[in-house]
């Protein structure tokens, strides 16, 4: 599976766009579309992609959900969505300078109904994508009544640490990501 290094970590149903600038990344692209080979994005600390400790050991496939070409650049944009969550069993470059891993499938969160007492986590991430109208126009549709929607979408943004996010990520339902936020936004005037 190919490997696409990005700043933020992206969760199943997650959205985010990327400036394709780069050949290896057309490369990238070409396979996917004309082999149907896989693509998936890895958060990469510090934008270090030469140090494999900086790239995240839980990744996501994506699909590509949208394409937009800049007349004024040799750039393009993509817009990508997360589909599966998987966990990295090695990494390394091909001789094009690739990134490419072995990858293992790990279970993404059910959808579960958010409980009425966090719906409070949900209204204050809807005032986030308000105010961050270049991250919220991803989102015309929320699924604000999911748990596992509501918890990923706060993942993706919250600057917390990498480990305690991967920590968060790797578990196998939201529920310690809730209790989280929960605490975060009692605490806080986020």
């Amino acid at each position: 599976m190919f490997i696409i290094p990005h700043e933020s970590y992206i969760l199943p149903k997650g959205r985010s766009e990327l400036i394709i600038n780069d050949y290896s990344l057309i490369r990238v692209l070409k396979d996917h579309f004309l082999k149907n080979d896989p693509i998936s994005i890895a958060h990469i600390e510090d934008g270090d992609i030469q140090n494999f400790d900086k790239i995240s050991a839980i990744v996501t496939s994506i699909e590509i959900i949208d394409f937009n070409t800049n007349n004024d650049s040799n750039c393009f944009t993509i817009t990508i969505e997360g589909v599966n969550k998987l966990l990295v069993h090695q990494i390394s470059y091909t001789n094009t300078s690739i990134l490419k891993a072995r990858t293992q499938a790990l279970k993404n969160w059910l959808d579960i109904p958010l409980e009425k007492n966090l719906t409070h986590v949900a209204h204050k991430l809807c005032d986030f994508y308000a105010n961050n109208t270049s991250i919220g126009k991803f989102y015309p549709k929320k699924e604000l009544d999911n748990a596992s929607w509501v918890a990923q979408r706060w993942l993706e943004i919250l600057p917390i640490n990498s480990d305690h996010k991967r920590l968060l990520i790797s578990q196998d339902n939201p529920n310690l990501t809730l209790l989280f936020l929960n605490k975060l936004l009692e605490k806080t005037n986020f």
